[in-house]
């Protein structure tokens, strides 16, 4: 990571800088989603800034849809709607790449056995190549202005649901990061043979040093979360409690940040990456495959019942408890797991008749649903004295003006990700090695305007 990188807080859209032989630094951070993906970026002077893109109506959006479409003529893969061949919409392929829980396309499964890798991954990969493109052309044209001649190094971090040491699904996305990345500046139009890719992949996957490059990186998207936190001047000493809601996955962790020695220091206490995003738990309750309009059906149930009781017109009663029964667990093994290490100080906050705050992020965060799962735990954590539950707004929590514009979190992600500077975070080793921790270098620029944050609330 280039040390000289230099920040502000400024949001200008026209980019002055005086370094005319220096190349230009951006810095991308991705969350790859299971429904929708977003990225933003920084780069000297502009921090965090969203990325637009066109919806199917040609409105500009942050949230772009995380699909491709197939030819089963042709056999391409197209990134943006074919208008002359039959299609197929693909969704879901970047769950279902690791997790067999969201529909797979049919269309594509027929030639599994004609690949080197499964569709989804190839899908995945096609993707963020397509999406990386898409993006870096956009900031060319914003900066390109009287710097034509300057060279721009790009750094791609990429936010995916993993839980520590999860080396097996961490390969996966870094598949996808790696041979994205490198596809992205091959790509001549936004299309390309299925069988071609897969070859290309292979070949690129044969490359000793195929993970070499330095300015990728695959990052776990509570780390990301617990950034903002960290990061965040009103944060006080004591326990947090995070539950991220997207399509496939609901992550969930506690943490305990101090402010003692002046600085805040984080640790995570718990965690847990389970398969029940909105997506992935209206599949799984259903009794067979639903047609679209049945699923919207199931998760408007979902999104505003208050009930924790099945429909088994909508669904299959056995699959939904065993739902209620996975989120209910996890919830209580990551608060209850919290108190287990640090019982001294979870039974202070119960004593001070402190709450214990839990924030709701993502697109599945306003589900009641999930509240209600939560709320049901009230009885038996005040007989096992954790702290009364309080659920915490982000927009009346953090101090940044992020929270107004983007309410749910849902851009949180990608906003923390676009950045040179990752505080060390304990029981969070970055590349989920047991053997050494390795840390980026620290941008001492950034480290010093968060300071400032911190002192002086700017």
């Amino acid at each position: 990571m280039n040390q000289n990188y230099k920040k502000s807080f400024s949001t200008k859209n026209t980019i002055v800088d005086n370094h005319l032989d220096e190349p230009i630094e951006i810095i991308i951070g991705l969350d790859f989603g299971t429904s929708y993906s977003k990225v933003c970026y920084s780069l000297q002077g502009v921090k965090g800034v969203p990325v637009d893109f066109m919806d199917d109506n040609g409105q500009p959006t942050c949230f772009k849809p995380t699909k491709v479409y197939f030819s089963n003529k042709s056999k391409r893969l197209y990134y943006t709607k074919p208008q002359k061949e039959v299609f197929d919409c693909i969704q879901y392929f970047k769950y279902t790449m690791i997790r067999d829980v969201l529909q797979k396309s049919r269309c594509l499964q027929k030639h599994c056995g004609e690949l080197a890798h499964n569709p989804e991954t190839l899908c995945s990969v096609f993707f963020i190549a397509s999406l990386l493109r898409e993006v870096f052309l956009q900031i060319q044209t914003k900066v390109g202005q009287g710097n034509a001649h300057r060279e721009i190094r790009w750094t791609v971090n990429m936010g995916v649901p993993i839980e520590n040491y999860d080396d097996v699904n961490l390969k996966r996305y870094d598949l996808v990061l790696h041979a994205g990345f490198q596809l992205s500046s091959m790509l001549t139009e936004a299309s390309i043979n299925l069988f071609e890719l897969d070859r290309m992949v292979t070949g690129f996957q044969n490359q000793p040093d195929w993970l070499k490059n330095e300015r990728l990186t695959t990052l776990p998207e509570l780390y990301a979360e617990s950034m903002a936190y960290l990061k965040d001047p009103q944060t006080s000493t004591g326990f947090y409690t995070i539950i991220d809601i997207g399509g496939g996955t609901t992550d969930l962790a506690t943490l305990y940040i101090s402010r003692d020695n002046g600085s805040p220091e984080c640790i995570f206490l718990s965690q847990k990456v389970i398969p029940l995003g909105v997506e992935a738990l209206v599949d799984t309750v259903s009794a067979s495959y639903q047609r679209s309009d049945t699923r919207e059906k199931i998760k408007n149930y979902f999104q505003n019942t208050s009930r924790l009781c099945p429909d088994p017109t909508l669904f299959d009663e056995s699959k939904y408890k065993e739902c209620e029964k996975l989120f209910r667990e996890a919830f209580a093994n990551v608060v209850m797991n919290a108190k287990e290490k640090y019982r001294d100080k979870m039974d202070l906050q119960y004593k001070s008749k402190n709450y214990l705050p839990y924030f709701m992020f993502g697109g599945g965060s306003e589900y009641k649903w999930y509240h209600s799962v939560i709320f049901s735990h009230l009885e038996a954590f005040h007989g096992a004295k954790i702290p009364d539950l309080k659920r915490v707004p982000l927009t009346t929590y953090f101090s940044s003006d992020f929270a107004k514009t983007d309410p749910y979190g849902r851009l949180l992600i990608a906003r923390m990700l676009a950045t040179s500077h990752f505080p060390p975070i304990k029981g969070f080793p970055w590349h989920f090695t047991k053997q050494e921790i390795k840390y980026r270098d620290e941008n001492r620029e950034e480290l010093l305007e968060d300071r400032q944050k911190e002192l002086y609330g700017k």
